[in-house]
């Protein structure tokens, strides 16, 4: 049996990682656990109920980015058997695999160890998810120009390097905010700046607005990885995925 319509998987990420981020903030800013204005999507599933919610959510989600990656990974190299592609496009592509199932396994870990739980192993997580997660966009940029015109639109493709470099400076610019923030915080006698854990800043503590920067960008790097995925949509098209077999060797 042979599964077909596999362009509806990188639209299914696209929606489903901003339904998951939605619904977990409406529980957080319901129960008083954030404060509306863009809160680190991390906080909007630190507290229970809705860290339950959201690690379950993004363990699906993780699911679906690997077999995003995973699917990637064998047209890539189909299309390599079948035509003259350069051996670098054969070689990136393992590579990328890897680092998009690094990538899934970040989002994983992301929503099971919550930052007041196990804060060094949520910012691996973060680390895998958006850091990983924008190198492996970038080699996929790459191998997205190799490729063409077998598959793919180079219009696409110069959009997929401004979002992948979008993703890269938008994670950078998350961390150096949120320093920034906590070193104004504490300049200034703000108890609560260096709390990584506070969900709950207000405009009037020092280093909020470098706070709200950071918060900000985690948004927009979040959005520019999932609009990248969503691209994939046209590559996926008319691609078909053979039944996986299983051979049993008796004696």
């Amino acid at each position: 049996m042979a599964i077909q319509n596999l362009q509806y998987l990188p639209i299914l990420i696209s929606i489903y990682f901003p339904a998951t981020f939605i619904l977990s903030y409406i529980i957080a800013v319901s129960t008083d656990d954030v404060t509306p204005l863009f809160p680190y999507i991390s906080d909007t599933g630190t507290f229970s109920p809705e860290s339950c919610i959201f690690g379950q959510l993004l363990n699906l989600g993780a699911l679906f980015v690997g077999c995003g990656a995973y699917l990637r990974y064998l047209q890539i190299k189909d299309l390599h058997q079948n035509n003259q592609l350069p051996f670098v496009v054969e070689k990136l592509n393992g590579r990328a695999c890897v680092l998009g199932i690094i990538t899934a396994l970040g989002i994983s870990i992301v929503g099971n160890f919550q930052e007041k739980n196990a804060l060094i192993v949520h910012l691996i997580g973060a680390t895998f998810a958006f850091g990983v997660g924008g190198v492996y966009l970038c080699f996929q940029s790459y191998i997205s120009f190799k490729i063409y015109p077998l598959v793919g639109n180079k219009t696409l493709n110069w959009i997929r390097v401004i979002l992948a470099v979008g993703t890269l400076i938008f994670f950078v610019l998350v961390f150096l905010f949120a320093i920034i923030a906590a070193i104004v915080g504490k300049n200034a006698g703000n108890e609560h700046a260096e709390e990584t854990i506070n969900t709950k800043w207000t405009s009037d503590q020092a280093g909020w607005g470098w706070h709200f920067a950071s918060t900000l960008s985690e948004w927009i790097l979040a959005f520019c990885m999932l609009q990248y995925l969503a691209t994939y949509a046209y590559d996926f098209r008319g691609l078909t995925l053979n039944e996986i077999t299983v051979s049993n060797k008796l004696k």
